[in-house]
């Protein structure tokens, strides 16, 4: 349970077995349409329709692609239960830990691992409430980014602000927590602690994305790799 200051955020997933308690405000939510990214969101989203299971999507609106996430200081993040129940994935050539609830299937840390550059880790936004009233988080910015390598007829229904590749609010929000860790509060908080997504090396991970769940979205890799496109 969190114990310092109160809990102002929940990301909880669709069943209720998995509940991620937060403190401190968010460091930044975003919408990235890689293909990394769009392929990880289908995944989860697969991998409930196949159990007959009811997840929380990663899209920000039905049919829309890619991956809402927003990211909060691992000293503002604990668990209040299901932590027994990560499951821990990644894409073939990304460096990332991803992690979704084996109970429901819904994606909740959606970036992470031991080679994240930074103390924080992106959740699924779409499984955050504010703890006081339980209303749906709304981000007051949302970053929409890597439109470039989106389908056409995707990214034009995706609601400004968006950028082909990464805005300049973008790298001014986040880069300083990159470089300047010792300057923000969390930083370095959990550190080492296994559980999925935390500090747990994507060289772990065994379960993968394939290459299925991107040419059903009309993607590639986004570093093709010759060994695993054979």
């Amino acid at each position: 349970m969190a114990t310092e200051a109160e809990v102002k955020y929940e990301s909880t997933c669709k069943c209720g077995q998995v509940k991620i308690e937060l403190r401190g405000e968010p460091i930044v939510s975003l919408v990235c349409f890689c293909n990394d990214c769009s392929a990880t969101t289908k995944y989860c989203d697969e991998k409930a329709a196949a159990a007959n299971k009811q997840n929380i999507s990663m899209e920000e609106k039905a049919g829309g692609q890619g991956l809402f996430g927003t990211s909060f200081w691992l000293a503002h993040m604990e668990f209040a239960k299901g932590e027994d129940r990560l499951v821990s994935f990644k894409t073939p050539n990304g460096k990332n830990v991803r992690t979704y609830s084996n109970c429901c299937m819904t994606c909740m840390i959606c970036v992470g691992g031991k080679d994240f550059p930074y103390a924080g880790r992106g959740l699924n936004t779409n499984t955050l409430t504010v703890a006081k009233t339980g209303a749906k988080f709304a981000p007051s910015v949302i970053h929409r980014i890597m439109g470039a390598l989106a389908p056409k007829e995707v990214w034009d229904l995706v609601p400004a602000p968006k950028s082909r590749y990464v805005s300049f609010s973008f790298l001014f929000t986040l880069l300083p927590k990159i470089l300047f860790p010792w300057f923000f509060p969390g930083a370095g908080a959990n550190k080492g602690r296994r559980t999925p997504g935390f500090y747990n090396s994507v060289t772990e991970v065994t379960e993968e994305v394939p290459l299925a769940t991107y040419h059903a979205l009309g993607r590639k890799l986004d570093l093709l790799d010759p060994k695993k496109l054979a």
